[in-house]
């Protein structure tokens, strides 16, 4: 609950945050909860997650666990199924709240990083945040010239344990 009313304190704010707890202690469950928080508050918004691929599966259980009424579209998969998903996507065919990806899926080919730029985001939030490395690397300048219109971002750190 702390984390949940510092995000939703942050929120009210304007302010973007860092969730850099040990492991174990709940960022991914703390995020699920702000996001369906914002829903159940009224304030409509579309969503994307950024996640290693290793943790994607776990995402998508905890979202559907934790909060089920979000509307939850996976873009990943074969570039067929991703060319699909886009088409879905720009059409307006598909209602979602939050997109779930991976770091691979944002830049992993043109019309990708293309999709992304031309969609607004309310939030962004990066899991594992420390795969940007820094500010300077190829993979933030890709995934930040890629997604332009964010109201705010979320990054997710490992702790360290002591």
């Amino acid at each position: 609950m702390i984390g949940l009313n510092w995000l939703v304190l942050m929120h009210k704010q304007s302010l973007n945050g860092i969730l850099a707890d040990e492991m174990g202690l709940g960022k991914t469950i703390q995020t699920i909860a702000f996001l369906a928080h914002l829903k159940e508050s009224g304030e409509q918004g579309k969503h994307l997650i950024v996640v290693p691929s290793s943790t994607l599966d776990n995402w998508r259980k905890e979202l559907d666990t934790w909060a089920p009424g979000l509307k939850l579209v996976t873009y990943w998969g074969a570039q067929d199924e991703r060319r699909h998903l886009r088409l879905q996507l720009v059409t307006d065919e598909l209602e979602y709240d939050i997109i779930l990806t991976t770091y691979n899926m944002v830049i992993s080919s043109a019309e990708d990083r293309v999709l992304f730029k031309k969609m607004a985001f309310t939030y962004i939030v990066f899991d594992e945040a420390h795969m940007l490395k820094n500010m300077a690397s190829q993979r933030w300048g890709v995934i930040r010239k890629g997604v332009t219109s964010v109201q705010m971002i979320i990054t997710m750190f490992p702790g360290t344990s002591s």
